[in-house]
């Protein structure tokens, strides 16, 4: 049995904010569960809210089988409604408020585990319903899977995720009851459940290669159009991002990890100040060396023929790369290169980084271009004599949300046949996505013709600041409260092409842009004024009250996570050196109705 505990030690054990992050012990090592245990949830359904105990049991099994589906450890939940006890792994509301340090916490994940190693012993979920109200709408941002779900991924030892749609990402959002894919990759990762394929590198600054710790690079895909997984680079400049889908391509993103407050001290130390005049370096995507490169982000494709790619050296970026071409017809119209061939094949795509000027006059944002405007011709290649009997389109994609660009686009295509141009989207309003949230991506699918003579389309796109509406809820709603933490200033957005076929009421890819032989960075590097930094592994020690989980015994809070040491009988053993974790990186209620994962 474990005993109380007579010291706590004080770890900022950070949860990462971008990628999925795992959780660590101060020597790095992961919190986790020990191989084959057979992990034991007692839940008790009784609530101030007046949610039936059926409806709580169903929601919470749903919650945690998605998580146990991904993992090799036997999970059982049972419904004991006895409270809380210690020794074992409770889940339960709490209506005594004196618990919880901030009222606006909303439910919080403690863990009992090894210090040294990380091994798990005990966690407990503790759902705040002395101050908040619960729901079992789907469409609520405070729907009780969406917290349950987030809690128990704490509970198996994931940190937050900086994906905007993960179910670990750090602030509330309606659709974190279903997990995303950087979930699904990061707790199989943690459980050496890893399957599918990966992309590795090293992310470095300067000409002297120098490893950048702290990164946060996303695998972009193509198909999905999306961020599908994410992870962080390591003291050595090293990355890996698993479990991503063969027969896709990806596009990788690299950013410094932001909102270190929500992140465990390991990254705690992570630094970005390696550009001229002491400047941050800036998102950027992962692209060739070449000139004809610049501003054309590479896709790197993954298959059962190239199930692991190690990209090499990626270089940290101190601005935003754009295309020449692209620059010097700015104001006027610029030619896509849609279609590239070889011998035997077609490829039919593109992708590309586009940008609009602003300043600011009188608190308003001002753009200096009133759009931008690409010419998307095929009329000299014979569609339908390449692909027979096919049924395509020409799909464009126009993503600005993931990257945090403060950046609507509006678009409009025009073709000779069209009576007036074609709106994207075709209603002023903010399209809403399957979870009920803001989406301002847009997807524009091009039924080609017949008459290869008439494949000839213009594409214009408006721009319109969200910094105009940041006392708006559509912000807050969009990016959530914390668009703070990533203060990118840069309008910018990025837009892929490839030729795509109908069948019934779906798409399936037929060609892509040929990005050619894989090169990294080497050459190429930027941020002069890189300098090492390593992960943070020293801890402070401090002599607290011991914590329990009595309703009477409030547990100390803290901007990061809580963790209760002592040392263990002699000779070490399964008792030795205990930490005990309070992750309140929680559901939070701030910045007036926003709610943030703490």
């Amino acid at each position: 049995m474990l005993k109380p505990f007579s010291f706590i030690l004080l770890l900022l054990i950070s949860l990462s904010a971008q990628a999925f992050v795992i959780n660590r012990v101060s020597n790095g090592s992961y919190i986790k569960w020990q191989s084959g245990k057979v992990i034991n949830l007692n839940l008790s359904t009784s609530n101030l809210d007046g949610l039936s105990s059926a409806n709580v049991q169903s929601i919470v099994a749903n919650s945690v089988s998605q998580w146990t589906s991904k993992i090799p450890n036997q999970v059982k939940l049972f419904t004991t409604n006895d409270g809380e006890f210690s020794s074992r792994n409770d889940i339960y509301f709490q209506n005594n408020s004196v618990f919880f340090s901030d009222p606006t916490i909303v439910a919080s994940t403690t863990m009992l585990s090894d210090i040294n190693t990380g091994q798990l012993y005990e966690a407990d979920i503790i759902l705040n319903d002395s101050q908040h109200t619960f729901s079992t709408s789907t469409i609520s941002k405070k729907y009780l899977g969406n917290i349950i779900t987030h809690e128990v991924g704490h509970l198996l030892g994931l940190g937050h995720s900086q994906i905007l749609d993960a179910s670990m990402f750090y602030e509330l959002r309606k659709g974190q009851s279903l997990l995303h894919d950087d979930d699904n990759s990061g707790v199989r990762h943690l459980y050496g459940t890893s399957g599918l394929g990966t992309i590795s590198g090293t992310v470095a600054g300067s000409a002297g290669l120098i490893s950048i710790f702290g990164a946060h690079v996303i695998a972009f895909s193509l198909q999905k159009g999306e961020e599908v997984a994410s992870s962080v680079s390591d003291s050595n400049g090293s990355f890996v991002i698993n479990n991503l889908p063969l027969n896709e391509t990806y596009f990788l993103y690299v950013e410094p990890l932001n909102n270190l407050s929500s992140l465990p001290s390991y990254y705690s130390v992570r630094k970005k100040n390696f550009c001229d005049s002491n400047n941050s370096y800036k998102g950027a995507f992962f692209q060739r060396c070449f000139g004809s490169d610049r501003g054309h982000p590479y896709g790197i494709k993954l298959s059962s023929s190239t199930v692991n790619i190690n990209v090499g050296y990626v270089s940290i970026k101190c601005g935003l790369d754009v295309s020449g071409d692209y620059n010097l017809s700015k104001g006027s119209s610029n030619s896509i290169n849609l279609v590239s061939q070889d011998i035997s094949n077609h490829y039919i795509g593109s992708s590309s980084v586009g940008f609009f000027n602003s300043k600011n006059i009188a608190g308003t944002v001002v753009f200096d271009d009133a759009q931008d405007e690409y010419s998307l011709n095929l009329s000299q290649h014979n569609l339908s004599s390449i692909y027979p009997g096919k049924d395509l389109y020409l799909e464009v994609q126009i993503h600005t949300q993931p990257f945090f660009s403060p950046l609507r686009v509006k678009a409009s295509l025009d073709n000779a046949d069209y009576m007036t141009p074609i709106l994207y989207p075709s209603t002023p309003s903010i399209p809403i996505d399957a979870n009920g949230n803001y989406d301002l991506d847009i997807k524009i699918r091009i039924p080609m013709n017949l008459d290869q003579s008439k494949n000839v389309f213009s594409l214009k796109l408006f721009p319109e600041s969200l910094d105009n509406l940041s006392y708006s809820p559509y912000v807050q709603d969009i990016f959530t409260v914390g668009k703070i933490h990533y203060n990118e200033g840069r309008h910018f957005y990025f837009m892929t092409t490839r030729l795509i076929e109908k069948v019934g009421i779906d798409y399936y890819q037929v060609s892509e842009k040929n990005y050619g032989s894989l090169s990294d960075n080497q050459n190429c590097m930027d941020a002069s004024g890189t300098y090492k930094v390593v992960a943070n592994t020293v801890t402070t020690e401090s002599f607290l009250k011991k914590s329990s989980k009595k309703k009477d015994d409030a547990l100390p809070l803290a901007c990061g996570s809580i963790t209760t040491t002592r040392g263990g009988p002699t000779g070490g053993g399964p008792g030795a050196s205990l930490v005990l974790t309070g992750f309140f990186m929680i559901l939070a209620l701030r910045f007036k109705s926003s709610q943030i994962l703490e």
